[in-house]
């Protein structure tokens, strides 16, 4: 496993205390994201028919805490304004970092990348699923129509990445990884560091008294370290080398664009506490905190008043 310290050295902008929007292209956009069905509510309202949400939640046993999202945080009667806007097509991708400098590891990385984004980007940009997936899994894959690659091929506007976190990728020839699209990468994927510590974050306890939940210093911590990072990695050249055990799509789609990420807008998750899937009201990572017991009730915090700041153009310390 990575040593943190030495990872943190490697990457000295992870350690900056301070990051501001002057630290982005001047058209770069910034919000806060939710997701429909985790704060809308209003499931039989303005025409809504079910769907299978409302079918999974509603069975009983799947959801830790016996909830569903029929009302979630109600923002169908709070925010009822049409939008416009672009078609786009928003991929979840957990980025993979190497685990030792191996020429397997390196090219392991590469892969888990390619199976992630590659499964999803290929058929939109050339017609099909990636060159390396094919080799590797064969008939398991569908086989689009002339007529769908007609309908598929550049019919985005926009490109969207959910990144929840990231994984040091060791090669290995029997996976530990229970699903077999894992199995098929010859991957293990490590969410810890050397010393044990988890990777990223999670919610702070649930449970504790309102006063230390609406002081939610881990989370602007993650915030700073995100951002930071996000901003270098617009600036940054990369290095050939570091992609030489990339093939195919991923590999020419990535060094045709080595000078900069071509990155325009972060949204960070999430504007308030919400119906988190099978986990419920349990879980609260939210920048506003949800009186799920008081009609709604929300309270900003310390992330929210920072990001505040921070779109103010500070982002420092008061």
């Amino acid at each position: 496993m990575k040593n943190k310290e030495e990872f943190l050295r490697e990457h000295p902008y992870l350690l900056e205390k301070e990051v501001s929007p002057s630290d982005f292209p001047p058209n770069f956009l910034f919000g806060v994201a939710t997701s429909a069905y985790q704060i809308e509510g209003g499931c039989k309202e303005g025409g809504r028919g079910p769907n299978i949400r409302d079918a999974f939640s509603h069975t009983e046993g799947t959801i830790l805490d016996g909830s569903n999202g029929d009302a979630a945080v109600d923002h169908y009667h709070c925010y009822k304004d049409n939008q416009g806007g672009q078609v786009g097509l928003v991929v979840d991708c957990e980025w993979a970092e190497a685990n030792s400098d191996k020429i397997e590891d390196k090219g392991a990385a590469a892969k888990h990348l390619e199976f992630q984004l590659g499964w999803c980007f290929c058929p939109i940009y050339y017609g099909d699923y990636p060159e390396l997936m094919h080799k590797i899994v064969g008939d398991r894959l569908p086989k689009f129509s002339e007529e769908d690659k007609e309908l598929l091929w550049n019919s985005i506007d926009c490109v969207g990445l959910n990144h929840y976190t990231s994984r040091f990728i060791n090669h290995v020839t029997d996976s530990p990884e229970e699903s077999f699209y894992h199995k098929a990468q010859k991957i293990e994927r490590l969410a810890e560091w050397e010393e044990g510590e988890p990777i990223g974050m999670d919610d702070e306890d649930s449970n504790a008294p309102l006063h230390k939940m609406l002081d939610d210093k881990l989370r602007v911590r993650y915030f700073k370290g995100f951002l930071a990072a996000v901003a270098q990695a617009i600036k940054l050249t990369y290095q050939k080398d570091d992609w030489n055990c990339a093939s195919g799509w991923f590999k020419r789609r990535w060094l045709c664009c080595m000078d900069e990420a071509d990155v325009r807008g972060y949204f960070t998750w999430s504007l308030a506490d919400n119906f988190e899937w099978v986990q419920g009201y349990t879980k609260r990572f939210g920048l506003n905190y949800m009186d799920y017991k008081n009609r709604l009730a929300r309270h900003p915090k310390s992330s929210a008043f920072w990001f505040m700041r921070f779109l103010k153009g500070g982002g420092r310390e008061e």
